[in-house]
């Protein structure tokens, strides 16, 4: 998945943006990454509320105690999963004019 996913920017042009959690397993080439941090009791809460198992939230909670989408990086932006979306995207917004 790691080549396909890599082959894939190659061949796009100007910003492209990748999601998801599997990127912090790749070595991919970025200019910024942005990870999305979230309170532990919020974040049970959200996976309670989605019908996740027991051993799915437990896996959840555990990768956001030890940062594991964002330890790797030295130019991650981290925001608070928790706040209003709309303030997220401008704390972007903010980051990328800079």
């Amino acid at each position: 998945m790691e080549r396909k996913v890599r082959e894939k920017i190659r061949e796009l042009e100007g910003s492209i943006i990748v999601e998801g959690h599997l990127l912090a397993d790749m070595d991919i080439d970025c200019d910024l990454v942005i990870v999305m941090r979230c309170p532990i009791d919020i974040l049970e809460q959200r996976l309670v509320k989605r019908g996740y198992n027991q051993k799915k939230i437990k896996e959840n909670i555990e990768a956001e105690l030890i940062d594991y989408c964002g330890f790797r990086f030295d130019n991650a932006m981290y925001l608070d999963g928790s706040e209003p979306l709309e303030k997220n995207v401008e704390k972007i917004i903010m980051r990328l004019k800079n």
